[in-house]
């Protein structure tokens, strides 16, 4: 790194950690001339503080586990739902009532779920290659959120009205109250 600096005029830094807990390579950083001032005055960091949060980092990222797919998957459908309904509240994904929480309530659809896959939170995902498809699905952008047109929304609204006077019972119904009937004090 000294001879490639020395040789283009650039500045040169490295933070390396190692994967995982058993590898036996210990963390480390390296910077040419005086770069690692950089990191100490403008950044407020101390090099070594930034190998350490990276070295953390790479071991709750365990990019292959069944956690760290989880983690990645859920990441990713809430960013890209909050990215989709930027001008109305916060709404966070509702697995178990999808089809009335977000599709019926604010018109939006999840386009691309993979095929052969139980739409359901990726926490709740327990097959790694379940988990990979719908990793990479999102990451390709065939799986995506997107609004409803005007017409597919009421078509929509319409199947579920046919579906509750049939007798069927879409979504999770709450809980009730345990003190339903009760007077309850102001």
């Amino acid at each position: 790194l000294d001879g490639l600096a020395l040789h283009t005029g650039i500045y040169v830094c490295l933070f390396a950690t190692r994967r995982h807990v058993y590898d036996s390579s210990q963390p480390f950083w390296y910077g040419t001339d005086n770069v690692m001032d950089f990191w100490e005055d403008v950044m407020d960091l101390e090099p070594d503080e930034i190998v350490r949060k990276l070295e953390q980092w790479a071991y709750m990222e365990e990019r292959n586990s069944v956690e760290g797919m989880q983690r990645m998957c859920a990441r990713i459908l809430n960013s890209g739902l909050h990215a989709c309904v930027v001008a109305k509240k916060k709404i966070r994904i509702n697995f178990v009532n999808f089809e009335v929480a977000i599709k019926e309530k604010h018109g939006i659809d999840l386009l691309g779920w993979p095929e052969g896959m139980p739409f359901q939170s990726p926490h709740a995902i327990m097959n790694a290659e379940h988990l990979r498809s719908l990793h990479d699905a999102l990451k390709a952008g065939t799986c995506r959120w997107a609004y409803m047109s005007r017409q597919q929304r009421l078509e929509y609204q319409d199947r579920l009205k046919e579906r509750r006077t049939a007798g069927e019972v879409v979504g999770k119904a709450h809980k009730k109250r345990s003190d339903v009937g009760k007077k309850r004090r102001r």
